[in-house]
């Protein structure tokens, strides 16, 4: 299974994001790019780093990192920023512990991730190229310990 479909099988599950977002095949949580003029909120998430490459060796399982941002939408600054907060509370504990999401991304014959870290957290205000009116986003970037 590629990571971005686990990604989406574990967040499109996930109680506090599907709330706010939707679920299953309903979940406004987009790989790359989003559908044309989604209602809001909505995710779009994309590898920013990928060094599947260059694993580390003598870790147990052997690991690679791979980092991705995660553009969260909404029509407020607040509502963006809860569904990053969601985001963020999904990889990590509601105490900020690094390292905090281990398991099988996807289900049986998913990704498994044996480790997640913050890189950043941050906002601002962009333009709908559907509409007239502004969006507001919080992006989050998070580096997953994936291993082989």
């Amino acid at each position: 299974m590629r990571t971005e479909e686990g990604i989406f099988r574990y967040l499109s599950g996930y109680a506090a994001i599907t709330s706010l977002i939707g679920s299953g095949t309903a979940c406004r949580l987009y790989e790359s790019e989003a559908d044309a003029d989604p209602a809001l909120p909505y995710v779009v998430y994309e590898i920013q780093q990928d060094e599947r490459e260059q694993p580390i060796t003598g870790e147990t399982p052997p690991m690679t990192f791979c980092m991705y941002t995660f553009a969260c939408f909404g029509e407020t600054p607040q509502a963006a920023g809860a569904v990053a907060d969601a985001i963020f509370t999904a990889f990590m504990n509601p105490l900020g512990t690094l390292m905090t999401y281990r398991g099988t991304m996807g289900g049986a014959g998913g990704v498994v991730v044996d480790a997640c870290r913050l890189i950043s957290k941050q906002s601002s205000v962009v333009p709908d190229f559907y509409t007239d009116r502004k969006l507001f986003q919080a992006e989050i970037d998070i580096e997953m310990g994936i291993a082989l």
